[in-house]
């Protein structure tokens, strides 16, 4: 992708024709395989007004997709094409739901889980749900404070 870098058109010309080929079939397993310039320069490619190639990253956006995108995908839905761009608009749309789904699951992956009570027994040890004889009880969780507003 470093090569949109790059002032030869001919060289730029051939780094298209293949991203064109190659970003549709980008999957979700292939995210952390890009990095935050990666990341960067499809999102300002989107902006070239290049039809083809626009479609083709809003098509590898929906499986590789992060909110850093979001802004890039909106400037489509916003600018106003003309009725041959329409196709372009409605992967657009369908992108920005894929992106925010995806960016939720992410954040409910990440978000901490807490007791759903407290307990003022300090004796009651918090075990993993599988069954494991061999944890010493001194490694095992144990509720720190009461919560605020109990």
């Amino acid at each position: 992708m470093e090569v949109f870098e790059y002032s030869e058109i001919d060289v730029k010309s051939a780094a298209r024709d293949g991203l064109i080929e190659f970003l549709p079939m980008l999957c979700v397993s292939n995210s952390p395989l890009l990095t935050e310039k990666h990341r960067k320069i499809l999102n300002q490619a989107l902006g070239n007004r290049d039809k083809p190639l626009q479609l083709a990253i809003l098509k590898a956006l929906e499986q590789i997709g992060d909110p850093s995108s979001l802004p890039a995908v909106q400037e489509i839905l916003d600018f106003p094409y003309a009725d041959s761009y329409r196709d372009l608009q409605e992967s657009a749309s369908q992108c920005i739901g894929f992106i925010r789904m995806n960016s939720d699951e992410v954040q409910n992956a990440q978000t901490l889980l807490r007791a759903s009570h407290y307990t003022e027994n300090q004796d009651e040890l918090l075990r993993p749900a599988y069954h494991t004889d061999d944890a010493p009880a001194n490694e095992l969780l144990r509720p720190n404070n009461k919560p605020d507003g109990e």
